[in-house]
């Protein structure tokens, strides 16, 4: 990049700083060339309202998907955590699949699970979390969070929603 954009960004600034997704309304003081590239990539057509998911992979890398939209509040409110669960899910896949396509990281050999992680594991990509799979399935929650810990390890990945994406990936679940 001529103008190195990636390093005046303030989402990128932010991705750095952050674990957690965040709405680009909450970027703390933006300098005035981080002012500019916001404003350039506006008239190059990305949304003026941001949602920005910090994807960090299991050696560390760090990737990050940003979705935009023109339309103010769009990433708040009610759909707000529909948004970063859905956006969470499809960053972690896609990040999976660019680290062994890139030759980041090799492909792995297929983890045998137990039917209960994998039961565990599609649950939570159906968006349910530890409590409610406990209900769903009878069985305490520290078993889930056991169950979830043990496929997060086979799986190598640091996150559930990575072992998610890598699950799906992999044709476990």
């Amino acid at each position: 990049m001529s103008n190195n954009f990636l390093k005046d960004d303030p989402s990128v600034r932010a991705s750095f700083q952050s674990i957690l997704p965040f709405d680009w309304a909450t970027i703390p003081k933006m300098s005035r060339k981080e002012k500019k590239v916001m404003a350039l990539s506006q008239e190059y057509g990305v949304g003026a309202y941001g949602l920005s998911i910090p994807v960090r992979g299991l050696r560390g890398e760090l990737g990050v998907l940003t979705v935009t939209s023109n339309q103010e509040g769009v990433f708040t409110g009610e759909h707000r955590h529909h948004h970063i669960r859905t956006f969470a899910q499809i960053g972690t896949y896609f990040h999976e699949w660019f680290s062994v396509e890139s030759g980041l990281r090799l492909p792995s050999d297929i983890p045998r699970l137990s039917w209960r992680e994998k039961e565990c594991l599609a649950h939570c990509a159906n968006g349910l979390m530890a409590q409610r799979i406990s209900e769903k399935l009878g069985i305490s929650e520290a078993a889930i969070r056991l169950y979830l810990s043990s496929a997060r390890h086979k799986l190598q990945s640091q996150t559930t929603c990575g072992a998610v994406a890598k699950a799906i990936r992999l044709g476990i679940i």
